[in-house]
């Protein structure tokens, strides 16, 4: 199993985008069977960067910067989560209830991360579900979840 903690605490510009990419090969290369462990990786490491102080997410008040190099490379790992959720369902039947549930679990976890906003009176830091919302507008992945 890929192990998302050791990759939490890099957050240097090169490092960031080796990560991407190992996750990007890593899904396109590995057999059926293995992909649950990727994604559920991806999630947990994409929800330790929501809950780290080192990575800067954006506010309501200061909007989504698409020109910012941190927030495009977060919204790109965002999107690679993405693909892979609106492909699971054509194969949740190849595979045990106990797969789906992993995977199901992995997402909400991802999905229910929110900030401690006590230091932020009037400063609300976007949540993983808004960069979700931004990568996939009509929620195609949700919808092929609840079919």
């Amino acid at each position: 199993m890929i192990n998302a903690f050791a990759f939490a605490k890099i957050n240097s510009v090169p490092s960031n985008d080796r990560i991407l990419k190992f996750y990007a090969q890593t899904f396109t290369l590995s057999p059926l069977h293995m992909t649950k462990e990727i994604y559920t990786s991806l999630a947990k490491y994409l929800e330790l960067c929501f809950l780290s102080r080192e990575t800067h997410i954006p506010t309501v008040s200061t909007g989504i910067d698409l020109t910012n190099p941190n927030v495009t490379r977060l919204l790109k790992k965002v999107r690679l989560l993405n693909e892979y959720q609106k492909e699971a369902p054509s194969f949740w039947i190849r595979h045990s209830e106990k797969y789906m549930e992993e995977i199901v679990e992995s997402t909400l976890s991802l999905l229910s991360v929110k900030h401690d906003q006590s230091h932020l009176v009037s400063q609300k830091v976007l949540d993983p579900v808004y960069f979700l919302a931004l990568v996939d507008t009509k929620a195609v992945w949700f919808k092929k979840w609840m079919v």
